[in-house]
């Protein structure tokens, strides 16, 4: 079934020649492995950029109850960072926090009171 959330990238990495498997903090549905079919080709319409650490997107996606990894139709950048991408401080520290919630959070539940702190908390990085 085809669902609409919003999501905060953690992780992401290269499977095959144009494909990523991506894990994304959801509002929905917590953390999940979402794969992205073509995002490294030149014609996707799905942008490779959008899948950088802490980024604030919106998802299509087809979620499926106990599979390990799902499906994503469409990613679109919810916030677009402002600062983060320019600043080496910054940067570093989005990379860092995207690691730890990467190495400690494991559940596969939406927890909206998590995922709210993060969202604003990633906001905030960005000022």
């Amino acid at each position: 079934m085809l669902h609409t959330t919003k999501g905060i990238v953690i992780h992401q990495f290269k499977y095959g020649e144009k494909s990523v498997i991506a894990k994304i903090y959801t509002e929905k549905f917590g953390l999940q492995s979402y794969i992205i079919n073509g995002v490294r080709s030149k014609k996707s319409t799905n942008k490779f950029a959008y899948l950088q650490p802490l980024s604030l997107v919106e998802i299509n996606a087809y979620h499926k109850e106990n599979k390990g990894l799902q499906h994503l139709k469409s990613i679109k950048l919810d916030i677009p960072f402002q600062y983060i991408p320019f600043d080496v401080y910054k940067g570093s520290i989005a990379f860092f926090v995207a690691e730890v919630i990467y190495k400690t959070i494991k559940e596969e539940e939406a927890n909206s009171e998590l995922f709210d702190f993060l969202y604003n908390s990633v906001q905030v990085l960005d000022v």
